[in-house]
């Protein structure tokens, strides 16, 4: 198993506490909880994955890899946008369409992950 591998193993599974803390309490959601761990997830991000250097010489995995460390890195900073709007939210209207997003971001981010850890596991098979 790969350093990789097992980085983007962990970053899904803050993905998934982050998501599963929220279908768990869909109607009442602690706002400060989900603002701190958003900011654990993005610190995680940058410290363990943006900042680590490739050791992957496989030059057409580096570049899918670019490619989707592009986009989660567009998908975190909307996902910390909808965190900020859903803590000023005041109707529940607007309440419900933030928590959407925010789960919509989530299982984005989960997706890319997968992707890449498929990615990875069939380069070093």
């Amino acid at each position: 198993m790969s350093l990789y591998f097992e980085k983007y193993n962990l970053f899904a599974n803050l993905l998934n506490q982050m998501r599963e803390e929220l279908d768990s309490s869909q109607t009442n959601i602690d706002k400060q909880k989900l603002r701190q761990a958003f900011i654990s997830l993005k610190h995680f991000y940058l410290e363990e994955i943006l900042s680590a250097k490739t050791d992957i010489v496989n030059n057409s995995y580096f570049q899918r890899e670019q490619s989707y460390l592009t986009e989660i890195s567009k998908q975190m900073r909307l996902l910390e946008m909808d965190i900020t709007f859903f803590q000023g939210a005041r109707q529940i209207a607007t309440l419900r369409g933030r928590f959407a997003s925010i789960h919509q971001r989530l299982s984005t981010l989960l997706e890319y992950c997968d992707n890449l850890t498929q990615s990875t596991d069939r380069e070093n098979s």
